[in-house]
């Protein structure tokens, strides 16, 4: 068995029916796994603190609920703080809390892995809640049991090496899908064995709230790049139109889920292929996000957006005053200017007649000798 560190990380933010699961089964493949939540209105920071009481130092729970900064920012920070700076990783792997590794064993993956380097990647296995699913258990991983064969929009998620995670100017991008090192997207391999089974939309509210809270992060970013997060503002649409008859639907998203509209949609093909869930059992009561979560998601963006355009305003009044301010000080610089040009042409005015009489006197003293030596 590899002697090499793995790191998880992850940003999240109102997973609370999903967030024990993916940590337990996390930790059976990671040695310490380090998560920031970005501002949870659901219960999911308080299931968190009690699994830091649990689990000790192999979970690092960190909370930063600013609502412009980026995925890419946050996951970037994780990586060079926590994984690498206080960590010490060989790997860091980066995830989302819907996100399980399979495919692979704990061992099989840590051998896998030493015998590679720089940036890997791993694929997503769309899974789909079905009606048919056993309604008694709560673990959501363990309930949906059915996923997408083939997907029509694969995407991949990196695994980063130290030799790439340490250096200054290395970035994890939107999504975890590259990284960048100078600004140049780094080359990747994909991993030859296992993935990542991923349960994106879990129940109405919570697929309800995640698009809400998507989309309107995207809105909100001054660096927002059109294109990211498509399938959201496609489903935010329809949110706006008829909530209601929206959720009716919730179940059909999830087979699509991450395929842009231009991808042509064929009728998703399912089968039966549980996950082998290493979680072990869970201790937090069981929870679900429900209609006042999506009304308690949408407050707290609203406020979060309130205090930051307040902010943006407090911020444009200084500005504002510092410029008025540096006008006042342009323009009496200019009248310094002026009136120094003034004093200049005053002090040369008078450096050239006293340069005139002194040229006048010599001109006098040289015409009086050539004279006397005339007279001689």
């Amino acid at each position: 068995m590899s002697g090499q560190k793995l790191v998880g990380i992850a940003c999240v933010k109102t997973e609370v029916d999903i967030i024990e699961a993916f940590v337990r089964h996390t930790l059976a493949f990671v040695d310490h796994l380090v998560i920031l939540d970005n501002g949870s209105v659901d219960g999911t920071v308080t299931v968190l603190r009690s699994l830091e009481r649990q689990l000790g130092f192999r979970l690092v729970v960190v909370e930063d609920s600013a609502p412009t900064r980026t995925q890419a920012i946050l996951m970037t920070f994780l990586m060079k703080k926590y994984a690498i700076g206080e960590l010490g990783a060989d790997w860091v792997v980066c995830l989302d809390a819907d996100e399980f590794i399979a495919g692979i064993d704990p061992v099989g993956l840590r051998d896998l892995l030493s015998s590679h380097q720089g940036v890997l990647t791993w694929t997503w296995k769309a899974y789909a809640p079905q009606e048919s699913d056993p309604k008694g258990e709560t673990n959501p991983v363990k309930r949906i049991q059915h996923c997408v064969v083939g997907e029509m929009s694969p995407w991949d998620k990196v695994l980063v090496h130290r030799s790439i995670a340490q250096r200054a100017n290395t970035i994890v991008e939107m999504g975890s899908h590259w990284v960048t090192v100078g600004q140049v997207k780094e080359p990747s391999a994909r991993i030859p064995s296992g993935f990542l089974a991923h349960f994106p939309i879990r129940n109405p509210y919570q697929w309800a709230s995640k698009v809400t809270n998507h989309v309107l992060k995207h809105l909100a970013n001054p660096d927002y790049i059109p294109g990211h997060g498509l399938q959201h503002f496609e489903h935010w649409e329809a949110l706006k139109t008829d909530l209601d008859a929206s959720l009716e639907h919730w179940r059909d998203q999830a087979m699509y889920y991450g395929v842009p509209p231009e991808v042509n949609r064929t009728k998703a093909i399912l089968e039966k292929e549980p996950l082998k869930y290493l979680g072990g059992a869970q201790t937090e009561p069981a929870q679900e996000q429900n209609r006042e979560v999506l009304i308690a998601v949408l407050m707290s963006k609203a406020e979060a957006l309130a205090r930051s355009l307040s902010e943006a305003g407090r911020t444009e009044r200084v500005l504002r005053e510092k410029i008025e301010t540096l006008q006042v000080n342009i323009s009496k610089a200019h009248e310094v200017e002026t009136e120094l040009m003034k004093r200049l042409h005053v002090l040369e005015s008078s450096r050239a007649v006293r340069w005139a009489r002194r040229l006048r006197r010599v001109l006098r003293c040289f015409q009086g000798s050539w004279w006397h030596r005339e007279k001689m």
